[in-house]
């Protein structure tokens, strides 16, 4: 919530005039540089000052030209997520969703909001101490949450405890889903309220 002021910086606006000239104008400098950079008359040093100048100079346009390109941003870096494909992760906000459609055997289901922003360490701590039973029988612990400026999203199954680093396309708050019987709701929440940076 506190970082909402960035969608300021980020409006979506007609293409202007200053457009084409700006990008005429990198063209046109990319390729004089180019030239300069395969001409056999400069010293070596030269020929690759010029060869960095130019790719610097064709980015710059190819930014130019992404900023008005009517596509998702987030395909071009899609190979390099950090949410590895087919882990646990990719279920997480399925299941959040789930959570407002009451099923049969609920009860036995529970979920709590966790803080905005939690320390990793602390978290890889209760998340061992609950695998070891500390807050009673658990069928299953998931969640997500930040931690020092990213997400990640956690899971304790067959008394095991994974983190992993997490990309979130809809889910906007930390949360966690535990599933189990005779597990002590109000410890288990107060353990991931004190893991709060």
């Amino acid at each position: 919530r506190h970082l909402a002021y960035l969608e300021s910086f980020m409006t979506r606006r007609p293409m202007n005039m200053f457009f084409p000239f700006s990008v005429t104008v990198s063209t046109v400098a990319n390729t004089l540089l180019a030239a300069m950079a395969v001409d056999r008359r400069d010293s070596p040093f030269e020929q690759v000052g010029f060869t960095m100048l130019a790719t610097l100079m064709a980015l710059a346009a190819l930014e130019h030209w992404f900023l008005i390109a009517p596509m998702n941003g987030n395909i071009l870096w899609g190979a390099s997520s950090l949410k590895p494909p087919g882990d646990f992760a990719d279920t997480l906000e399925a299941e959040i969703a789930a959570l407002a459609v009451p099923t049969e055997g609920s009860p036995a289901g529970w979920s709590t909001p966790l803080p905005e922003i939690g320390d990793d360490r602390t978290l890889a701590h209760i998340l061992e101490l609950i695998a070891a039973g500390a807050f009673g029988e658990l069928d299953s612990v998931r969640g997500a949450m930040r931690v020092r400026g990213r997400w990640v999203a956690f899971e304790i199954a067959n008394a095991r405890a994974r983190i992993t680093p997490f990309v979130p396309s809809r889910l906007c708050e930390p949360i966690m889903l535990a599933t189990g019987r005779g597990f002590d709701r109000t410890r288990l929440r107060a353990a991931f309220e004190s893991c709060a940076a």
